[in-house]
């Protein structure tokens, strides 16, 4: 695989495949499943959002960062996301 691989299924998504590496990402689902199991550890909100719901919280809202921090739920009325793009479930 290389850059051309990735421009042409950019270019036509929906007819298109681009082979994935699965070393990479299997690396990435470890990632994910790492940070949501710290998250939920530190008593956070760890549930997967939809990312426009998510930012035009934060931007609602005076303080969010701090505030979810604290462990207050500041996305409790985002949208969830249905599922994790590239993630196969």
């Amino acid at each position: 695989m290389d850059w051309r691989d990735c421009e042409a299924g950019a270019s036509d998504p929906w007819h298109r495949t681009v082979r994935m590496v699965l070393p990479v990402l299997d690396m990435a689902r470890q990632a994910c499943d790492g940070m949501k199991a710290a998250l939920a550890m530190a008593g956070l909100e760890a549930q997967p959002l939809e990312l426009h719901s998510a930012v035009s919280c934060a931007l609602d809202t005076p303080d969010a960062a701090a505030q979810w921090v604290q462990g207050r739920r500041v996305f409790a009325r985002c949208t969830l996301a249905q599922r994790s793009v590239g993630f196969p479930e």
